[in-house]
């Protein structure tokens, strides 16, 4: 058989698809021919229905599959559409995440088929003529990931990718999450799949792969997308052991992971450090309780703390991802989470506004209660989609164009109060001004250049946005400015012990 995918990566820098790689390992492992249309209009297939038409018709499939998310959604149904309608005949299916958390959106559709859940098994027993691509079919979950074939790295243009992202590269080496937090897709697919268990690979595999990618590419940094890295001790303990020995201390290769701050402890973090871990992303979204809990993050204040002081002992950078905008957020809300950050003091943040995705318990309230503005959602959005009845997006804009003022006001920085009380009659529009925010950059790069010379550690805009030639409004990160690792250590270090989860 001839396997046809098409990865739709229009919305965002050019990425690589995991999942697609995967089931192409598969099939491929069974003599399948496996081909991708890769729409990335910088680096990839351009996103044009004519041109994607025309190598269809070159690779002659005999299956055609999408993934996508629900950002992309909208725009695969309408490819879907234009290839019926201009005379392809065979399956078109989607896969991935949005036809796993909103399979009621087949009926309407230009899609043959929905597959729900892991793909594997479905597309090997398609490309076999023992399954047919029709209506909502529900994936078999791969309860041992180890069975599968090393991923396909060869499917799409890996060099360009890792090049494009300065010699990082993202993947995965597990599948799952037990938490149920309400803003997020992944409780809905495990409850799509009937099962919430995290599957990892096995150590020996992973060092395999990961050698193998060395000997490949111009690999500078492994970017583990797992969700929860530090969940398993046992496995995180040989994890460390093995990296350390036959990757970091041969190839000097550091790596990066996501996790969650409450499985953090003092034992793992330092692991994690000598091993070679550089970074730890974590998901704070807000530092207020209230809003934690509404969301069901089960994370509190304690061990939030515990979290990153364990990162400052051990000198691992942490990211902090922030959730501006959460259903009850407020000015008093927003001081909780400017109060938690100058305390704890991340080496970089990412706050974005809220963008409920559908499938989620979260999309599913804000729609039931009328919040949605009407404004496009979709994952690059800079401006909130919600109208919420407890703040103004007024505000909400100001302290997410101003936030590392705040934080520096915060942590005694007085000239930075100053400066947010020029922008406090600013409106909506006002705010988003290209103007407006090249004032905001300027200030910004002339307060950080004077305190950074009076070693005053404080945050400032991301160096990605410093720059005049590459500003834009939409990557907003900020950086933690820091003279002394241990400054500020031991009080965070003075935690209480946390449950090592098995």
């Amino acid at each position: 058989m001839r396997i046809l995918f098409i990865y739709p990566n229009m919305y965002s820098p050019i990425a690589h698809s995991p999942a697609l790689q995967a089931i192409s390992a598969v099939l491929k492992s069974e003599g399948h021919k496996v081909g991708v249309i890769h729409i990335n209009n910088e680096n990839g297939v351009v996103d044009n229905d004519a041109v994607i038409l025309q190598d269809i018709k070159e690779f002659n499939p005999d299956i055609i599959g999408f993934t996508c998310t629900s950002f992309e959604f909208t725009r695969s149904n309408q490819i879907a559409g234009y290839l019926k309608s201009h005379g392809i005949k065979v399956p078109i299916i989607l896969g991935g995440v949005h036809a796993t958390i909103a399979p009621h959106e087949f009926n309407g559709s230009n899609f043959d088929a929905f597959v729900v859940g892991d793909g594997e098994i479905v597309f090997s027993e398609m490309a076999k003529g023992l399954l047919e691509a029709k209506g909502i079919i529900h994936g078999k979950p791969v309860e041992d990931i180890n069975t599968l074939p090393m991923t396909d790295w060869d499917l799409l243009d890996m060099a360009t990718i890792i090049g494009t992202k300065n010699g990082w590269l993202n993947l995965p080496l597990s599948r799952g999450c037990p938490y149920k937090c309400t803003f997020c897709g992944v409780p809905r697919i495990h409850e799509a799949k009937n099962y919430y268990i995290v599957r990892r690979k096995n150590v020996d595999k992973i060092v395999e792969e990961l050698k193998y990618l060395v000997s490949k590419f111009p690999v500078k940094v492994f970017n583990f997308d797992d969700d929860l890295f530090t969940l398993n001790f046992k496995w995180l303990m040989d994890f460390t052991s093995a990296y350390k020995k036959e990757i970091y201390d041969v190839y000097g290769i550091q790596y990066c992971i996501e996790s969650r701050l409450d499985t953090l402890v003092d034992v793992t973090a330092k692991a994690l450090a000598d091993s070679g871990c550089r970074e730890i992303q974590f998901g704070l979204e807000t530092g207020s309780q209230k809003l934690l809990d509404f969301v069901k993050k089960q994370l509190n204040y304690d061990k939030i703390v515990k979290g990153f002081g364990l990162c400052r002992k051990y000198g691992i950078r942490s990211y902090a991802y922030i959730i501006f905008g959460i259903p009850g957020e407020d000015e008093s809300t927003l001081n909780d989470t400017i109060s938690l950050i100058a305390k704890v003091r991340p080496t970089l943040l990412r706050p974005t506004f809220l963008i409920p995705v559908k499938g989620t318990d979260l999309f599913d309230y804000c729609q039931k209660n009328g919040l949605f503005n009407g404004k496009e959602a979709n994952v690059w959005n800079f401006e909130p989609v919600l109208n919420l009845p407890t703040i103004s997006n007024d505000t909400l804009m100001r302290y997410w164009m101003i936030f590392p003022w705040y934080l520096n006001a915060e942590m005694g920085i007085k000239e930075y109060e100053d400066e947010i009380k020029k922008y406090e009659g600013y409106s909506y529009n006002q705010l988003c001004n290209a103007e407006a925010f090249n004032m905001i950059l300027d200030k910004d790069i002339e307060l950080s250049e004077k305190y950074t010379s009076m070693g005053i550690e404080h945050y400032r805009y991301h160096q990605e946005n410093r720059v005049k030639e590459k500003r834009n409004i939409s990557f907003n990160r900020y950086q933690l400015v820091s003279f002394d690792a241990e400054e500020n250590t031991q009080e965070n270090a003075q935690l209480v012990d946390a449950k090592i989860i098995a």
